[in-house]
């Protein structure tokens, strides 16, 4: 490489990195004669090409979460709009409201018919409200949905699809990462439930998936029979864990 040529994409740069710490570990492994973790084979032995490949791969991956990001930021400034004129209805329903209300306490409405006119308003009015507030509670609750919403994002290449499993008390909801098909596994009690999940996961070579468990508080009593059944599916099979609040939603 000439000295003016300009330095290569930085994620290329980090999956050389990764793979010359990987050789040099390997070097020391092999000195000590102890066993190489599988998940390494497949850089090891990648030729360049298949490196670049995995390197637009995971572009591919973080452009995709990047305009997902984008879609759910516009979404909540669609709505944060939508609350925002909502809100001037609302203010304005509530001074009509009142000064109905004022009208029919004073002698102004001398006939029956006037009375009955503005009763009739009064009601009408009371009803708009009532569906400006409902629209105000929807809108007040996809705001806040929309925010909660959990994100992943993933630093280095990343060589395996997460399958993401939302742990909590007795039951479990699973789905690989990105996927709209969410599995349910509720209908029995922990140990089936629990049972149900293992025998779906089974269904996905581990070569190119791993679970990542999501404990509700609820479920952290359970972590080391789930932890220990994930790992009786595979002697090589690689998972992650983290804890999360109950006002995060997975799915």
């Amino acid at each position: 490489q000439s000295q003016d040529a300009p330095p290569p994409p930085q994620e290329y740069t980090d999956v050389q990195k990764t793979l010359e710490e990987l050789k040099a570990r390997l070097h020391a492994l092999e000195n000590q004669q102890e066993p190489l973790p599988e998940e390494w084979l497949e850089i090891l032995n990648s030729t360049p090409e298949a490196i670049e490949a995995m390197r637009k791969r995971e572009e591919a991956r973080n452009e995709s979460l990047k305009k997902k990001k984008q879609s759910n930021q516009k979404t909540i400034e669609t709505l944060k709009e939508k609350y925002a004129a909502i809100q001037e209805k609302l203010n304005k329903a509530e001074q009509e409201l009142k000064e109905l209300q004022q009208s029919l306490e004073t002698p102004l409405a001398e006939s029956k018919e006037e009375n009955k006119e503005l009763e009739k308003k009064l009601a009408e009015l009371k009803d708009k409200l009532a569906r400006l507030l409902e629209e105000e509670r929807k809108l007040v609750n996809a705001i806040a949905a929309k925010r909660k919403k959990l994100e992943f994002s993933f630093v280095g290449e990343r060589t395996h699809t997460p399958i993401l499993v939302e742990c909590k008390g007795n039951s479990f909801r699973a789905g690989v990462y990105l996927s709209k098909d969410i599995r349910d596994f509720s209908s029995g009690d922990f140990d089936d439930n629990l049972n149900a999940l293992c025998k779906w996961l089974k269904g996905f070579d581990f070569s190119h998936y791993y679970p990542v468990l999501l404990y509700r508080e609820s479920a952290i009593q359970h972590c080391n029979s789930i932890e220990g059944k994930i790992k009786n599916l595979d002697s090589s099979l690689k998972f992650g864990k983290d804890p999360i609040s109950n006002d995060i939603s997975v799915f």
